[in-house]
């Protein structure tokens, strides 16, 4: 929990703070503030202060990285239910909300964050997403909020023409990031807007709960559920069947699936047949329970293992919600009925290659495996042919770095891979690869030239504004190449230029590919 909190942050700023009575320290943002609480029989040996403080050392030690981001408070609530009521608790509880209240003021008050000026409209505007005003819906897309924007006078006359977009993403971004919405971006005319977050929160629980007779008896039936409990796939027909208390219009649903695939919460299976909506099932990896262990087979070869993730000290544990995310992402990738998942495991079938991909959560770092069916002398080299010219592991570690930077952006430079140097030829993989590390051999060199034109003759120039923003590039900068160049291929040509030129030896064609991925320009990136 620790790391995602601090990981997913993309503020990393120091600052000073003097908390009451104590001399000023500096912390780095975000701030976990600790408190504890307790309500069982308290050992009379121990003093609940001395227990509270050695938990703190004992964190801050397993965890170095994060020590500037914990403050521990002291506080311990007493809620035991003995006496809960009796004027002295109450009183005492009272003043430990002062306490803490006079903590979090100290800490708030030293954040520049709250004293950079905002616009007021905008809270105007998260008031209005949360009342029930006409056109307002628990669900909107960008286009429906601009007409909302439009309609209350919350843009400036000389805006209206301009800067509209951007203007709005802006919003809609400071909105999400306190919490008001669920901002699911897709940087397409299909981003979604969610004005409710309690409300799509009991959604997610309902959707990814199957334990309780509630849910069980209202299934049609009683196999599908059987099966989701024991392969983590679900339904059409139960994930329908969990939103029926909810009143959703069939845009609604679809909405909500597509939020939980962009998410990664779940993955639709690809079937033969993709025109058949009924026979719809999922992947659902949070479903995964700890007694589903994997198991090799003695007729299988295993390889050893491959290490990609952080050192100790810089994460000691990686989420289980980005294991879950790598999870989802691999799906995509190789997506077919053969795939088995396990409990902070699973293992793909790469049909091209006729093995499977086995990728497993330690602690803070994810192992690779290949095995496959021991065969003829024949069959096995040309499997492991297969392994060579595939590269999974390469696949497996760009989508992890992927996603820490879309996840947790602080941490993205410092996810490397550590091969276990008998692992090596196992994998088809020379010295050189350790060394170098950062991609296989057929990647190393890379003409960007060559590839820039091939990217400029072919990018329809109503993507550039979306690919431009997806490099990093400012929305103001890919506006002034479009109006200073008059050709298409010349206005794709400098935004790929400033690219490269910001990031220097760092640029990466296949994060240029990635990008293409998701903006749904799949054949350019081929």
């Amino acid at each position: 929990w620790l790391t995602s909190v601090i990981g997913c942050s993309h503020d990393s700023q120091e600052i000073s703070v003097a908390v009451t009575g104590q001399t000023l320290e500096t912390y780095k943002l975000p701030i976990v503030i600790l408190i504890a609480t307790y309500g069982d029989q308290i050992d009379e040996n121990h003093d609940p202060i001395a227990v509270f403080d050695e938990f703190t050392h004992a964190l801050v030690e397993h965890l170095p990285s994060y020590k500037a981001n914990i403050y521990s408070s002291r506080i311990i609530f007493d809620c035991g239910e003995e006496n809960y009521n009796a004027a002295s608790k109450v009183q005492r509880r009272l003043e430990q909300r002062e306490q803490l209240l006079d903590m979090i003021r100290c800490f708030t008050n030293a954040i520049p964050f709250i004293n950079k000026p905002i616009p007021t409209k905008w809270y105007f505007m998260a008031t209005l997403l949360h009342s029930h005003e006409e056109g307002v819906k628990k669900i909107m897309t960008t286009f429906e909020i601009n007409e909302i924007v439009i309609k209350y006078g919350l843009y400036e006359d000389s805006n209206i023409e301009a800067n509209i977009e951007e203007e709005l993403i802006d919003m809609l971004l400071y909105l999400h990031d306190i919490g008001e919405i669920l901002f699911c971006r897709q940087r397409s005319s299909n981003d979604v807007v969610v004005t409710d977050i309690e409300w799509i929160i009991k959604i997610f629980r309902a959707l990814i709960i199957l334990d309780g007779n509630k849910t069980v008896t209202k299934a049609s039936s009683l196999e599908d559920y059987s099966m989701a409990a024991t392969t983590v796939k679900l339904t059409k027909m139960v994930l329908d069947n969990a939103l029926n208390d909810f009143d959703l219009t069939k845009y609604e649903s679809d909405c909500i699936l597509l939020i939980m695939e962009y998410y990664n919460i779940i993955c639709e299976i690809k079937t033969a047949d993709p025109e058949n909506r009924t026979s719809r099932q999922f992947y659902v990896p949070y479903l995964i329970r700890p007694n589903v262990i994997l198991e090799n087979n003695e007729d299988e070869h295993v390889s050893d293992c491959l290490y990609i993730g952080f050192k100790e000290s810089d994460i000691a544990y990686i989420p289980d919600g980005i294991f879950y995310c790598l999870l989802a992402a691999c799906m995509k990738e190789w997506n077919n009925p053969y795939i088995k998942l396990y409990y902070k495991c699973a293992k793909y079938f790469v049909e091209d290659g006729d093995f499977y991909t086995i990728i497993k959560k330690e602690e803070s770092c994810i192992s690779l495996r290949y095995s496959y069916q021991i065969l003829n002398e024949y069959e096995e080299v040309e499997v492991k042919a297969a392994i060579r010219d595939q590269y999974p592991q390469w696949v497996i570690k760009e989508k992890l770095q992927f996603i820490i930077r879309d996840r947790m952006p602080k941490f993205v430079e410092k996810c490397n891979h550590r091969f276990d140097s008998s692992s090596l030829d196992d994998w088809g993989m020379k010295r050189t690869d350790e060394a170098i590390g950062d991609l296989p051999p057929t990647k190393k060199a890379v003409n960007f030239g060559k590839c820039f034109d091939i990217i400029a003759m072919r990018l329809h120039i109503e993507d550039l504004c979306r690919f431009g923003i997806n490099l990093g590039l400012e929305f103001k900068q890919v506006e002034e190449i479009k109006i200073s160049n008059s050709k298409s291929y010349d206005q794709v040509a400098k935004v790929l230029d400033l690219w490269h030129q910001k990031l220097g030896s760092k640029a990466d064609i296949y994060r240029i590919m990635e990008i293409l991925h998701h903006i749904d320009k799949v054949a350019k990136a081929e």
